[in-house]
């Protein structure tokens, strides 16, 4: 199953109507290699690009289905919002970072893979608004995508900082507990070595006793 961050949403619910639409929204998109590829890059340091892509999209879907907008074009833009293929670490031979250009990347990898619409165009290239953009969005769908890029990255930063901690606390448990039970075990062998040091030199003393008196 096709997991969404922050929904327990099924894409591939043959029963639920608003699973069936919203793949018929993106289809030929989500199954097109270069976009898949997308899996295998970093995203907002605890996601990957593909993941990111797909949240958008949904919930970009899912505010103009409300609303009665064109959540066709919203869910396509968002899904291909950030089609580039490069680490957003990346940068140019003058130490520019790459990522300041990625919409107009995006933007021109889409136009190549796929057909468009001026919707589809307008949020992809402007979904960095007001931060990198050609201007602000034009169509109130562009405004959707743009608003949902924000809300994921907050979403997936959130729950990807809370599971690190999670997994983080966990580990220094299960250390403290293994340090704990390695001290117990060394304390329980040195008592038995101890005792049977003991015992063996209570042993002799009774022995040499016993040899005086007999």
């Amino acid at each position: 199953m096709v997991k969404i961050t922050g929904s327990k949403f099924d894409m591939y619910d043959e029963n639920d109507t608003k699973a069936v639409t919203f793949r018929n929204c993106v289809d030929g998109i989500l199954e097109n290699g270069e976009v898949s590829s997308l899996g295998g890059y970093k995203h907002h340091h605890f996601t990957t690009r593909l993941q990111h892509s797909l949240n958008v999209s949904y919930y970009s879907y899912c505010l103009c289905r409300k609303l009665g907008w064109d959540f066709r074009s919203a869910a396509r833009a968002g899904l291909m919002h950030d089609l580039y293929f490069f680490e957003n670490t990346s940068v140019d031979e003058n130490g520019q970072k790459l990522l300041k250009s990625h919409p107009f990347r995006a933007l021109e990898n889409s136009e190549r893979i796929f057909e468009l619409n001026e919707i589809e165009k307008d949020a992809i290239v402007n979904h960095m608004w007001p931060c990198i953009s050609l201007s602000r969005p034009r169509y109130k769908e562009s405004m959707v995508v743009s608003f949902s890029d924000k809300f994921c990255a907050v979403i997936e930063a959130t729950l990807g900082a809370s599971l690190f901690a999670a997994r983080k606390s966990s580990a220094a448990a299960n250390s403290i507990a293994s340090g704990i039970s390695d001290a117990y075990v060394q304390t329980k062998e040195t008592s038995l070595y101890m005792l049977r040091s003991i015992r063996g030199t209570a042993a002799n003393v009774i022995r040499l006793a016993c040899s005086f008196i007999i």
